[in-house]
């Protein structure tokens, strides 16, 4: 995906779109001579999809593919999980958790991580991404999945410097210009309907995490007031 953006080659978004509804399926295992795989030999798919995901996320964001991102977080993908209902669900449905890896991988390792899935991603970042930068992309999921009133959990929130209020997409929206970049990520028409979305999430506060974590998920406001949002050129 990296290449392709450096590339500078235009593509339609349902390419990707469409290769993620058939990634969610992978975990799904074959059915050969009437019988079905044990489900557990290809659950390692769970992690996979919301790996490539995320980095898809972040990607998209390091290299400003707004228009993208805005597909990416308010289509809907046909997912049927059971082979007979279509509904289409949101992006929130990649954010799924791989239990059977989490006794395993903590006794191999000897430590009790927040989450498996999280160390891993974390573990796996290809170069020219940042931990801060995978950190952000899971934020900005948690975010807009929150706006839509749907559920995303960031896994990666406690790889951040609670303390820090670095967050590149968000501090940037002094700018009325960058809001007009990013307005359809958040599939509003102008600041007001921003303003009026983030002072919901705002007035909820800081959310709890980890039930072991001391550290909060931070609200939009941790980064940007919302009487600073496009208030410079």
């Amino acid at each position: 995906m990296e290449k392709l953006f450096k590339s500078g080659i235009s593509f339609d978004s349902d390419i990707v779109l469409r290769f993620f509804e058939k990634l969610f399926h992978a975990k799904d295992p074959p059915e050969t001579n009437g019988h079905t795989s044990q489900r557990y030999r290809y659950e390692h798919f769970v992690l996979i999809t919301e790996e490539i995901f995320l980095y898809t996320v972040t990607i998209s964001v390091k290299y400003n593919k707004y228009d993208l991102l805005a597909d990416i977080f308010h289509s809907r993908y046909l997912l049927s999980r059971d082979g007979r209902s279509n509904d289409p669900e949101s992006f929130s449905a990649f954010n799924e958790s791989y239990r059977l890896i989490d006794d395993y991988y903590k006794k191999l390792k000897g430590n009790n991580y927040f989450s498996v899935q999280a160390e891993i991603i974390m573990n796996h970042l290809s170069t020219g991404i940042t931990r801060q930068q995978i950190v952000e992309a899971d934020l900005l999921c948690y975010y807009i999945a929150s706006i839509r009133g749907g559920y995303y959990f960031p896994r990666t929130y406690v790889y951040r410097d609670e303390y820090s209020r670095n967050f590149e997409f968000f501090n940037r929206l002094v700018s009325r210009k960058h809001f007009e970049k990013v307005k359809d990520v958040f599939d509003v028409e102008n600041t007001d309907e921003l303003l009026e979305k983030l002072a919901e999430l705002n007035a909820r506060g800081p959310q709890r995490g980890y039930p072991a974590s001391f550290s909060k998920i931070p609200a939009p406001e941790w980064f940007i007031k919302n009487e600073e949002i496009g208030k410079s050129r």
